[in-house]
């Protein structure tokens, strides 16, 4: 049985002259690559690879359907447009309700990687959906004038970015196949992918330029266990402020992405569904003090519409990357618990890929010598899922972390350093003493080319020696003794 079916329209793997792949391909090999890396085992996806075809569809591709336990759409107006994708999808979603159903808890076993941006407005009718569901894993971006942006794989940003994407991706994926192996397909039981954090947070719905990074939010909190509100897109009608209000009574915490546009008003109103939320978020906290009104700006925003100035007046905004605002919600919905003894062992997290174990533990030997810090280092020989959870424990205890970046490639720094990003999210309550990054041998282009704001990164190019280290010990505050 394949784990995943790829549906997408020939014409988005279409190859320029010079190119060895389509965009179709690359994007197959990299989300393999990364699922494997992920799962720890092979994850077979399927896709047909012929070059062309008629309207009907194959028994092969048929018997694949039936069997596939998740579904990607590559989304772009020729998809759309495609009857043979339409009938793909289609026949997945019908064999899917027979067999466990189209979703696993709160989880889409159909996933949508848009390529080239398609219209809400235009979503396949013939299937139940969430429209906002079709905005997915977006490989492009929106420049100033709201032009579409697809990321280019030759360019090193875009196919930084393109891989930041495809990880996510791969991420979801391996949740949402970890939630099937653990429930009874067929018997209509659905699992969960985490334990329900009993937690409710509104995340205010938003204008269109803003609706990726909502969505990526959207994931992270519901993959934490928590109930994300609304659940459905709110109607743009007269008692628009009465639903928002439902929703919020339920709430704990409220997020409001503030972009550059003032937002859609409802019908019967003066002022758009961005004001109204915030707004009436306002009244719900003055109401509850518990509860907690946080608006949100990226730090590159250069106008706000005049309508939503007073926004920049809230002593809770947060003008911060995404990540950012991912941690503030974290560290307001961890639950609070008395601060430790002061005298407990103190602890130095190293990590490092399974290829640079050997060269980190001389590196860790020194530091346990020279600090007095207790070293930890990787779970090794364990199943993938006490690995993690090890590594998430770890992260949220040590007093210090340190990467070992080496024989690793750029998807294993990347991944470590968002966990780091996500650290409150485990449960963490106090910040790092130190972080940093150590860049060893081999030396590479985008390793000489790394840099990073908040996080130490040490030099360590060349043979063994522990004085490269010596800017992290200083951080770390502690005189020790040389040896």
């Amino acid at each position: 049985m394949p784990d995943i079916f790829i549906s997408y329209t020939h014409r988005d793997n279409e190859k320029l002259s010079d190119e060895r792949q389509g965009w179709i391909d690359y994007f197959h090999e990299a989300l393999e690559r990364r699922l494997r890396q992920l799962a720890g085992r092979p994850v077979e996806i399927w896709r047909d690879r012929k070059l062309g075809g008629n309207d009907l569809l194959t028994s092969t591709i048929e018997g694949v359907l039936g069997q596939a336990k998740l579904f990607i759409a590559v989304l772009s107006p020729g998809y759309l447009n495609s009857d043979w994708c339409m009938k793909e999808l289609r026949l997945f979603c019908e064999s899917a309700s027979k067999a466990g159903g189209i979703r696993i808890n709160n989880a889409s076993r159909v996933f949508f990687a848009t390529k080239t941006p398609v219209a809400l407005e235009r979503r396949p009718v013939s299937i139940d959906l969430d429209p906002t569901e079709l905005i997915g894993y977006q490989f492009y971006r929106l420049n100033e004038r709201e032009h579409a942006h697809e990321f280019d794989r030759h360019h090193q940003t875009d196919r930084q970015d393109f891989l930041d994407v495809v990880n996510d991706l791969a991420s979801e994926l391996c949740r949402t196949l970890d939630a099937m192996s653990d429930s009874k397909l067929g018997t209509h039981e659905h699992a969960t992918l985490v334990a329900p954090s009993g937690i409710t947070v509104y995340l205010a719905e938003t204008t269109f330029d803003l609706a990726p990074e909502r969505e990526r939010l959207r994931r992270e909190l519901e993959q934490f266990g928590h109930t994300v509100l609304p659940e459905r897109p709110l109607r743009p009608s007269s008692d628009y402020p009465d639903q928002v209000k439902e929703n919020l009574a339920q709430a704990r915490l409220s997020v409001h992405l503030i972009g550059k546009s003032y937002g859609v008003i409802p019908e019967g109103h003066d002022r758009s569904v961005i004001d109204l939320q915030y707004e009436s978020a306002g009244s719900e906290a003055a109401a509850r003090p518990e509860f907690v009104r946080l608006p949100w700006m990226a730090p590159d925003l250069e106008s706000l519409d005049p309508r939503l100035e007073r926004v920049r007046d809230d002593p809770r905004l947060l003008v911060a990357s995404l990540e950012s605002l991912k941690t503030a919600i974290g560290d307001l919905l961890a639950p609070k618990r008395p601060p430790k003894p002061s005298d407990q062992s103190r602890w130095l997290y190293i990590l490092s890929d399974a290829r640079d174990a050997a060269a980190a533990k001389r590196y860790g030997d020194w530091l346990f010598d020279r600090t007095g810090y207790n070293v930890l280092e990787p779970l090794e020989g364990h199943e993938e899922r006490e690995v993690r959870e090890d590594h998430e424990e770890s992260l949220k205890t040590c007093d210090a972390v340190l990467l070992y970046y080496g024989e690793s490639n750029e998807f294993w720094l990347r991944a470590k350093l968002r966990d780091l990003q996500k650290v409150f999210g485990y449960g963490r309550q106090r910040p790092f003493k130190a972080k940093a990054v150590f860049l060893a041998d081999p030396s590479r282009p985008e390793k000489e080319r790394f840099r990073i704001h908040d996080i130490m990164v040490l030099n360590g190019f060349g043979p063994f020696e522990t004085s490269k280290l010596e800017p992290f010990v200083e951080q770390l505050g502690q005189e020790g003794q040389a040896v």
